[in-house]
């Protein structure tokens, strides 16, 4: 059997009406009481019913989440992982998509979900706007960036080092043998893109002076990672090494390399008048094998599944989800203190495409 919070109450000498009391906010309980049963707590590892907590604050059980759904490389990850590791608390989720086809204003969107009784709510790449952390100070709800920088607004905040994966991936291919570098990324459009760019920078600024470097801005999609091979694929030296922003842009490098290699081999084996069938064959049976190096980021699943398979920068989404809900049951739970920052690795997983 667990730990109850009758033996909270005995191993704090207060009554379990006392903890309640701290539980729920810490009304008319002396300061010193309050951090005696919050150490205890923390220490004996006591864990409410959520369920019937939500009740007695007249909440509904429920967190709210603030998600780029198509804007966010590992969304469906950190969505799994959230609603596994609240599942254990007896906490539901209630996600609004923020994504830019169907955003609408931040403070909108958090006081709909506020309006459903939430209590707490999480934010994922985004930075909230002093109105928005007052609109949730006013209603006494618990407020986590998820993975959008280290704000100005002194919040709780789990990030991930979208830098350091860049970095990883730079090394690596500079490792590879590779001099001229394409980066496609989305920039200072967001907040994942500013950091990756930063960490572009950095690691290239380390390279050997004979390393040249082209940077294309603009959004995660298909669409624009075709375009910008196909324009840089044109040039008389064209990069040796595309780094992407995104698993989605480096799946359509991929493509339009593979692409442009075999119309560059049917061309060849047409026109050449002294080209042997054997040459020929021989040719086109190994298009991939002086291809650019490719990489992604995000670590998407079908990446292990396109061939050749993406060497792509994996977001620790199920960490992510983990380390957040900590800190929204530590402060459901009554657990002050000062704004907590995380900061996680992404990990890089190498194969074929490098």
């Amino acid at each position: 059997m667990g730990v109850t919070i009758y033996d909270v109450a005995a191993a704090a000498r207060v009554s379990p009406t006392t903890v309640s009391r701290v539980l729920s906010g810490g009304a008319a309980v002396a300061p010193s009481t309050q951090e005696r049963v919050k150490d205890v707590i923390e220490r004996m590892g006591y864990r409410p019913d959520r369920v019937a907590q939500a009740l007695r604050r007249q909440r509904s059980a429920m967190v709210g989440l603030i998600l780029p759904m198509a804007d966010y490389p590992a969304s469906m990850a950190l969505l799994q992982g959230l609603e596994r590791a609240l599942a254990r608390e007896n906490i539901s989720l209630l996600v609004a998509d923020s994504s830019t086809d169907s955003a609408g204003d931040p403070i909108e969107t958090a006081s709909r979900l506020m309006s459903q009784r939430v209590d707490a709510l999480l934010m994922v790449r985004g930075r909230p706007g002093a109105a928005l952390v007052e609109a949730v100070d006013r209603e006494q709800v618990p407020l986590v960036l998820v993975d959008s920088g280290a704000g100005e607004h002194l919040v709780d905040t789990v990030r991930v080092d979208h830098a350091a994966g860049i970095r990883q991936v730079v090394r690596l291919v500079a490792k590879e043998g590779a001099e001229n570098l394409a980066f496609l990324g989305s920039g200072t459009a967001t907040i994942i893109g500013m950091e990756q760019l930063q960490g572009f920078s950095e690691a290239t600024a380390d390279l050997s002076e004979h390393t040249t470097t082209t940077l294309r801005i603009g959004p995660s999609t298909r669409g624009f990672g075709q375009t910008i091979t196909e324009e840089l694929v044109a040039r008389s030296t064209p990069p040796d090494a595309y780094v992407c922003g995104s698993d989605t842009v480096a799946c359509a490098v991929g493509a339009t390399l593979d692409n442009a290699t075999l119309d560059n081999a049917t061309l060849g084996n047409s026109t050449s008048d002294n080209a042997t069938s054997d040459s020929a064959s021989v040719g086109s049976a190994r298009p991939f094998e002086d291809r650019p190096l490719v990489t992604g980021y995000g670590g998407e699943a079908w990446t292990a599944l396109v061939r050749p398979a993406l060497t792509t920068v994996r977001i620790p989404a199920t960490e992510v989800a983990e380390e957040t809900v900590r800190l929204v049951t530590r402060r459901l739970d009554g657990l002050g203190g000062d704004p907590i920052d995380i900061l996680l690795p992404p990990t890089l997983q190498v194969r074929e495409s490098t």
